[in-house]
């Protein structure tokens, strides 16, 4: 899957935060979406930058990290959310397309395996995330050393 190179500005995400575990099914993942776009939570999430949501995986250990569902916004206004600033710095972006019925599995898909496939990345293990901008596309963001 081609990929390009860019340069990212630091962005404030606030949502809903789940520690997730090295169960393959991800269930703690899936269950932080439900709540975030289909809970009524999204709504809710004040100084929104735009309609995209975002999935971001942070603080990798070995067999965990901890994900956050949510929408970057201007300021955090939401004190009952948790909220996480992405660092500004180098990422790669690939972009996933599929139905909407079928972005699930096409986003599990490329974590499987394309993220095998790129050793010449040089991922840096700490801020990775994907962006919806709408229901048939998955933007997804590789933190680079």
């Amino acid at each position: 899957m081609k990929y390009e190179i860019v340069e990212m500005k630091e962005k404030l995400v606030v949502g809903v935060q789940v520690e997730v575990d090295d169960n393959p099914q991800m269930p703690a993942i899936r269950e932080a979406w439900e709540k975030v776009m289909f809970g009524g939570v999204y709504e809710t999430i004040r100084n929104r930058c735009g309609a995209q949501a975002i999935g971001l995986y942070t603080d990798y250990a070995e067999k965990s990290c901890k994900f956050l569902c949510g929408a970057e916004v201007s300021e955090n206004g939401n004190p009952e959310l948790a909220a996480v600033a992405i660092p500004a710095g180098r990422y790669a972006r690939f972009v996933v397309k599929a139905t909407a019925e079928e972005m699930d599995d096409a986003v599990a898909k490329f974590w499987a395996e394309e993220m095998q496939g790129h050793p010449e990345l040089g991922r840096l293990l700490d801020f990775d995330y994907e962006e919806y901008p709408d229901r048939e596309t998955a933007h997804i963001f590789i933190a680079l050393k």
